[in-house]
């Protein structure tokens, strides 16, 4: 558990942690593939989820699928084909 990111559960697992997971591998495969430019994968993906959670619980789920696309491909520099 990482102090300041990672609350834990009752059960002792992370929040969103196979989800962070998931993005790690895709954050750093993609960075490999030159599909992102991403120099840190962890902290990104850290960033990431944090930067989803909050809107995820605010907002329309037609305005937040968008902007969190937006975020996301901007954050990672991602390369259209």
């Amino acid at each position: 558990m990482r102090p300041g990111v990672d609350k834990g559960t009752a059960g002792g697992e992370e929040p969103m942690g196979a989800a962070r997971d998931v993005l790690v591998a895709i954050l750093t495969e993609g960075t490999k593939a030159g599909e992102f430019d991403v120099a840190d994968a962890e902290l990104t993906a850290d960033f990431l989820i944090h930067a989803y959670a909050g809107p995820c619980h605010h907002g329309s789920p037609d305005d937040v699928t968008v902007a969190v696309q937006t975020l996301f491909q901007g954050v990672v520099a991602a390369r259209t084909p």
